[in-house]
């Protein structure tokens, strides 16, 4: 299937801390940050450095982990303007200049926390306002992190009922409250459910063609889903030769077995179950340089047939006869096909990889023993 092309959906990664304990200021970056119980942890302070221990001066950075620390130990609602201003006393520094990005994220990472469950509460939706104040954030701040975790957490719940139910009217309208809530945007919203339910179908493409057989029943539920996902799945000229080809081996293993008529090369008593154009027929010679073993030598080439009863092969050179009776087994190869007889030598038939399939899957049929 023509996979439609959507952007990688990268799951969110453990975040909030990343800045504040590497305490460089940090870019927005919402696709690292990831719900956690408790959205801020307890972050050691720095220790002076030589110098700064002999001039009684705290490291700057530890003016952004104690507005973490803060956060961890008395909560989100227990910030307000003085909590900042008080730290920047002691640090002789403006917060929301040497580390206006880390403000930032407490705000990203406090939010992320409350869409956890996909819908904030009233009081939630306070205790992040009243967090922008205090952080000094302004509103194209907070709406730009609005948008970009929402779409995260949109994402994730489109993901996730896909994953559980079939796609239905229910499906559409609990995503559509779901988007309501989160207030995103409608273009937003439309470019999320054409990524999910592309990948979806895709993903449900590859797991039906995983063992290269294809049954009618598979295929008419892939076209099933695809309509319930309100998606026209155009195949390439290479997945449309794949089903092809996987139809025709599922058909060779389940169904009654088809004879191709007017072969005259055969006798009239035989059917004739496959044709094989432009094959080699190899067979082992001693090696005799003084490393000894053997290798596979081309005799002919040609085309070849397969009956109820042999395997008969019309060469260039001349006809070679494999009887079904007289072989043990037939060892697929990667470019070919060795039939290990009762007697003689052993040949080895190489063809396209789609030929050597069917010659397998019809050996197997015919009471070949294949390994």
């Amino acid at each position: 299937m023509a996979a439609p092309q959507v952007p990688k959906v990268v799951a969110p990664a453990r975040g909030m801390a990343a800045s504040a304990i590497g305490m460089t200021p940090c870019t927005k970056n919402t696709e690292n940050i990831k719900p956690m119980n408790a959205p801020f942890q307890t972050v050691a302070l720095k220790k002076p450095s030589f110098l700064q221990s002999i001039f009684r001066q705290n490291p700057e950075e530890n003016a952004i982990i104690e507005l973490n620390n803060f956060l961890a130990s008395n909560g989100i609602e227990s910030i307000s303007p003085e909590t900042l201003e008080n730290i920047e006393a002691k640090y002789n520094l403006s917060l929301t200049d040497r580390f206006g990005l880390n403000l930032e994220e407490f705000y990203a990472v406090a939010l992320n926390h409350y869409l956890a469950n996909i819908k904030m509460s009233e009081q939630e939706s306070t205790k992040l306002r009243e967090l922008a104040t205090a952080l000094r954030l302004n509103e194209n701040t907070t709406e730009y992190f609005h948008l970009e975790l929402g779409k995260l957490s949109y994402r994730k719940c489109f993901i996730k009922t896909l994953n559980t139910d079939e796609f239905t009217k229910a499906s559409e309208d609990y995503l559509k409250d779901i988007q309501q809530h989160l207030n995103l945007p409608e273009e937003a919203e439309k470019a999320i459910s054409e990524e999910v339910r592309s990948q979806h179908l895709l993903d449900y493409f590859h797991k039906m063609i995983a063992d290269q057989r294809v049954s009618p029943q598979e295929e008419a539920a892939f076209k099933q889903k695809a309509k319930s996902l309100s998606i026209n799945p155009e195949h390439t000229p290479e997945t449309k030769l794949q089903l092809k080809n996987f139809r025709q081996y599922w058909s060779l293993e389940n169904e009654e077995l088809n004879a191709i008529e007017n072969i005259f090369e055969i006798q009239k008593s035989e059917t004739c179950y496959l044709v094989i154009n432009r094959i080699q027929f190899y067979e082992p010679r001693s090696n005799r340089s003084k490393y000894g073993g053997t290798y596979e030598k081309l005799i002919d080439s040609g085309t070849l047939y397969l009956t109820q009863k042999r395997i008969f092969v019309t060469g260039l050179e001349k006809n070679y006869t494999i009887k079904l009776d007289n072989i043990i087994r037939a060892q697929k190869l990667s470019e070919g096909i060795t039939i290990h007889k009762m007697t003689g030598r052993n040949p080895t038939i190489k063809a396209n990889q789609h030929d050597i399939t069917m010659l397998a899957i019809l050996l197997k049929r015919l009471g070949i023993f294949r390994s």
